[in-house]
């Protein structure tokens, strides 16, 4: 497949959540290494499977989802969904103690478990 194939996903409009950052796209990782099209010297892992992926914070502020590949750019890597509450002490987000955490290498099931969280399903 060439990279310019490759589809972004996109998230429904959710009067309950602000999406601030998406670069998620269909892609698995067991089909990244077959992408063609990139310049040379860079490849799938560099673009596309990396720890900024995906951000969503709730319109009562009160939590966020994130979404990434970690360790970053890394084929042997999986990607993490965090569930994140705002600290009643000082008001900020706590990344220290997620209230869910969710590891996966498959596209589908960290979508699934996205839909589930943010409502969709």
């Amino acid at each position: 497949m060439n990279f310019h194939e490759i589809e972004n996903i996109k998230i429904p409009h959710l009067d309950d959540w602000e999406i601030r950052l998406n670069k998620l796209c269909y892609l698995s990782p067991e089909d990244a290494d077959g992408i063609t099209g990139l310049a040379n010297g860079v490849t799938v892992w560099d673009i596309y499977f990396v720890q900024d992926m995906f951000q969503a914070v709730h319109t009562k502020g009160t939590s966020l989802v994130d979404i990434g590949w970690y360790p970053d750019g890394d084929p042997q890597g999986h990607f993490c969904l965090l569930v994140v509450a705002k600290n009643q002490t000082d008001n900020k987000f706590d990344w220290i103690e997620p209230v869910k955490q969710y590891e996966t290498r498959s596209i589908d099931d960290l979508l699934k478990k996205l839909w589930q969280i943010m409502g969709i399903e």
